[in-house]
């Protein structure tokens, strides 16, 4: 919890924008679906992410 504060200082004293992510190119399930063709109906984002 303390080294992301520090990097949410960092990121006001330096006036710019900063996100967290996930690295999700490694996760098996995704490995898994990286050949299939997908055709999604919906993709659902939750509210305030935009």
């Amino acid at each position: 919890m303390e080294e992301a504060k520090t990097l949410v200082k960092l990121a006001k004293e330096a006036n710019i924008k900063f996100q967290v992510g996930h690295v999700e190119r490694f996760n098996p399930a995704f490995l898994a679906l990286k050949n299939q063709v997908l055709q999604p109906m919906f993709i659902e984002v939750p509210p305030g992410t935009i």
